[in-house]
């Protein structure tokens, strides 16, 4: 449990005050804890999990709105009915709200990446870790703006501890704590 005492008081430490006034501290469990709870699953060699194609399709469905909204504006410069300066404002914040839907959409790499886990270890995208280097895998929830955010946890037996954002990812806590804890026993 030292692994988990140490990171959370190192998280408790980023804290701002904020934070500390409304009791947003982060609430840590590890993943064989979360796991009881989980149905026993019978899984292949390898399991791979994917960020969720149910966000990236709504956002491809709600994207064609501001779309318009762009083209009409353009067309609206163009013919030179309304102030240069209004439009041109509003070209740009349309423009910065489309393409801050697609960079974290399909982009951005804190969200967008791969986790396989299997016998050997678990995988993200490219970085393996081993099951005899990790002492401890968790998850830990918390409170960021209006939704609660989880992120996966590996602690390293070196204690240095790798923290990934499961924003994009539509598995549950208890289901992702079960892979991990059946590929973990081997």
């Amino acid at each position: 449990m030292t692994y988990i005492d140490d990171f959370i008081k190192s998280e408790e430490s980023k804290m701002t005050w904020f934070d500390k006034v409304l009791g947003n501290y982060p609430r840590v469990r590890t993943t064989k804890f979360i796991a009881v709870a989980a149905p026993s699953l019978a899984l292949g060699e390898k399991k791979v999990i994917k960020p969720s194609v149910l966000y990236k399709a709504i956002v491809i469905i709600v994207l064609p709105i501001p779309c318009l909204v762009w083209i009409g504006l353009l067309r609206l410069m163009l013919v030179d009915q309304f102030p240069f300066g209004v439009i041109l404002f509003g070209l740009l914040l349309v423009s910065l709200i489309i393409y801050l839907l697609l960079y974290f959409t399909f982009f951005k790499k804190r969200y967008n990446y791969r986790i396989t886990v299997d016998g050997e270890g678990i995988t993200f995208d490219k970085n393996k870790f081993y099951w005899a280097e990790i002492a401890e895998t968790g998850i830990m929830n918390r409170q960021e703006g209006k939704r609660t955010n989880s992120y996966l946890l590996i602690f390293h037996k070196d204690t240095t501890v790798n923290k990934y954002d499961l924003f994009n990812f539509g598995i549950s806590d208890r289901k992702l704590a079960a892979i991990i804890e059946y590929y973990k026993k081997g």
